[in-house]
């Protein structure tokens, strides 16, 4: 964490920077890979971890792998990086609260993922565009 007034570093920890997302309204980061953590920006203070690595990768199926997942509310919808499934993970509850799958394909990482209200964009590794209304 940098002091953007001054460049006075505040915090740092050791992570693989790529997964981290920010959430400007609660001044977070958020990390969604095989597990989640949250993250207060101003002080590098892990503020909720849920490290259930079976519950990802066993029960639901997606592995994250990914820092162009999408904020909604209190939701982080991601995909797995090998499979066709997308799912909307709730980050009070740490659970999803739906799941998507579309066989044959998947949602690899390096193509963008962007959400605006109420639509999800999410292209697939055969170049189809998926397109979701939210309810």
């Amino acid at each position: 964490g940098i002091n953007t007034e001054n460049g006075e570093m505040l915090w740092k920890r050791k992570a693989i920077p790529d997964f981290d997302i920010i959430d400007q309204s609660l001044g977070v980061l958020h990390s969604l890979t095989s597990g989640y953590v949250k993250t207060d920006i101003r002080t590098g203070k892990t503020l909720d971890i849920f490290d259930k690595k079976e519950y990802f990768e066993e029960e639901i199926g997606i592995e994250s792998q990914r820092d162009n997942y999408v904020l909604v509310g209190d939701h982080i919808i991601t995909t797995d990086w090998k499979k066709g499934k997308i799912g909307a993970f709730n980050t009070i509850t740490h659970r999803f609260d739906w799941l998507y799958e579309e066989p044959g394909v998947s949602f690899p990482a390096g193509q963008a993922m962007k959400y605006f209200d109420p639509f999800l964009f999410v292209m697939d590794s055969r170049q189809m565009l998926h397109i979701f209304e939210r309810e």
